[in-house]
């Protein structure tokens, strides 16, 4: 018995040790390489590939629908990354700034840290539908695209 009480204090003294030695350790900086282009052939079948929604959205404001939410929004993406967003909901209008990214996959990726609650960052997939409106894969239906910054065609 006394034997499993050492051992137990032995575990004990090495758990606590080891959390002191990784509380001690300085914080890893933060890698400044650039973000490594996102692959082409991640994007499943069917859905647009990273050059194609680029093209689509980069330098244009694009209008869009979400009928879950309840909400209409135009972004307009620039060509140097950063992202605008206006959204007009039950509760009001609202303005925030961002960024977009393709992810690894292949997903059109955008970040609002401002946005008050939820998530900041969504990733989609972009489908077209056939009829020069585009879905993406949370349900929200890219309704038109405009040429430039254009957030007040918002209606």
């Amino acid at each position: 018995m006394a034997r499993l009480a050492k051992i137990a204090a032995a575990g004990l003294a090495a758990t606590a040790l080891g959390l002191t030695v990784a509380a001690c350790q300085p914080p890893q900086m933060a890698s400044i390489a650039p973000e490594p282009a996102a692959p082409e052939a991640a994007t499943p079948a069917g859905q647009m590939t990273v050059a194609e929604v680029r093209d689509l959205v980069v330098g244009n404001t694009v209008i869009s629908v979400d009928t879950k939410r309840n909400i209409n929004a135009a972004e307009y993406f620039s060509a140097d990354g950063t992202a605008k967003l206006k959204a007009k909901t039950l509760f009001g209008t609202f303005n925030y700034d961002g960024t977009y990214h393709f992810d690894d996959a292949g997903q059109f990726c955008t970040n609002y840290p401002g946005i008050p609650m939820g998530p900041k960052e969504f990733c989609k997939y972009v489908t077209p539908l056939g009829d020069g409106r585009y879905e993406q894969s949370d349900g929200i239906v890219l309704e038109r695209l405009l040429d430039g910054e254009q957030l007040g065609a918002l209606e």
